[in-house]
Parts: structure tokens; C-alpha cells; sequence
């Protein structure tokens, strides 16, 4: 019954307000791509990687993460490099057949017209959409945060875009509905629930449960048409 009522008192769904809803980038070998701050400095490679986010750094309304991945792309365009730096450029031809042996859609990824050093699966508008709200796909309560950009999301994190030029208070109003424990009540009704920690139900000790947030249930979240912006 009350499931029913909060979908009957929604003014709309999270999908008709985003732009989209997912990743930001699939590397295809992540082995080669992720690197660690000590990577970067011997390397001297700071302006040629950017933080990549996994679901299990997104906890507790923050979003931390200490791995970085090498980005092969203009921080600002998101348009492919022509020419990578030497230090990177050995990195990846010691891995060039691994790299080009990464395969999408069933097709390699210079077939895909891609160039093979490139990340398997990117999404430039997605990137240049700064601000957006990320999320983990598998925890046992919602968990959404702000970003500000500059980071690359896995599909263990996916972030909500919205549209270009939409404010932080925007954002914010979204986050607060999203974080509440209206949300968490419908969240635990509509996802896929996968049991307690080492599978299976863990029947009396609830909070023990994972759900799974994909993007295609977040997408179908319920809206209000108030915003708690000053609370969020």
C-alpha cells in the first residue's frame, strides 16, 4: 500500500528530468589503463589521467578514490589524442596486443573505427557534463553524491547527467530526494535484492541485504514535485 501511494502522489519519473543514466567509460583492460599516484609521478603523467570511480567508493554520501586511469583524451573536448606522451606511449605498446585484441558488439576496437590505444567504451558528452550524481550499483542502502567533474565512472558507479546548464541546486534537490528514506523504502521494493553478505537472504537481519541500483530501476524513480535543496 505504500509503495502504491508513493507512486500515485509522483509528479514524475528521474528519467524524464536526466540525460542519461550509466557510465562514463569502459577501459576494456583495466590492467593496463589503472594506474596509482606513484605510477603518475614516475611517469611525470599527471596531465594524462583523471580519478576512475568504482561502485564501492561511493559510501555514505562521499565519494573517494585513490586509482586513477590514463586518459587518452583532451580533458577539456574529450576528443581523442593524435600524439600521447612517450612515457605512456611505451606503457602501451608494451600491451598492444592485449589492447588491440579488445573486442565490443563482437568487433575489435579498430574495427569499431577507434583507435587502439583509445578506452574501449567512452562517452565524451557524458564526461563534459560536469556536475552529475553518482551512486553504487550494489549496497544495501542508497548511496548518491554529488560530483563536480573531472572523473571517469565505471559501471559499478554509475552517474545521472542532466541537462547542460542545469544548476547545482538542481542537482541538489534531486540528491536530497534520492538520499531520503522514502527512497530507500522504494529502492528495497523495486531492485533485485541479492542476499546478505556470501549469498542468500539473511531473513532476520535486513540491513545485511544488497540490493542491485541499476541504472534502468534508478531511472524509474518517482519524483515529487517539491525539492529539499536547502536540506540536501
Amino acid at each position: 500500500d505504500l509503495l502504491a501511494q508513493i507512486e500515485d502522489a509522483s509528479a514524475t519519473r528521474l528519467s524524464e528530468v536526466t540525460t542519461a543514466i550509466g557510465r562514463t567509460t569502459h577501459t576494456g583492460e583495466d590492467n593496463v589503463f589503472s594506474v596509482d599516484a606513484g605510477w603518475v609521478n614516475r611517469k611525470d603523467a599527471a596531465g594524462f589521467t583523471v580519478q576512475l570511480v568504482e561502485g564501492e567508493h561511493v559510501r555514505d554520501h562521499i565519494l573517494t578514490t585513490n586509482v586513477e586511469t590514463i586518459f587518452p583524451y583532451d580533458k577539456q573536448t574529450a576528443v581523442v589524442l593524435d600524439r600521447l606522451p612517450l612515457s605512456i606511449s611505451r606503457h602501451f605498446w608494451m600491451y598492444r596486443g592485449l589492447m588491440k585484441a579488445r573486442k565490443d558488439f563482437g568487433n575489435y576496437i579498430e574495427d569499431r573505427g577507434l583507435r587502439w590505444y583509445e578506452h574501449s567504451m567512452f562517452f565524451p558528452e557524458r564526461y563534459k557534463t560536469q556536475q552529475g550524481i553518482a551512486f553504487a550499483d550494489i549496497a544495501t542502502h542508497n548511496h548518491f553524491v554529488l560530483d563536480r567533474g573531472g572523473k571517469v565512472f565505471k559501471q559499478t558507479a554509475p552517474v545521472i547527467k542532466l541537462p547542460a546548464g542545469s544548476s547545482e541546486d538542481e542537482h541538489l534537490g534531486l540528491l536530497g530526494l534520492l538520499n531520503s528514506s522514502v527512497a530507500c523504502f522504494w529502492f528495497q521494493q523495486v531492485c533485485h535484492n541479492k542476499g546478505g553478505p556470501g549469498g542468500g537472504s539473511s531473513k532476520d537481519e535486513k540491513w545485511h541485504d544488497f540490493y542491485a541500483f541499476n541504472s534502468t530501476k534508478v531511472a524509474e524513480f518517482p519524483l515529487g514535485s517539491e525539492r529539499p535543496v536547502r536540506l540536501a
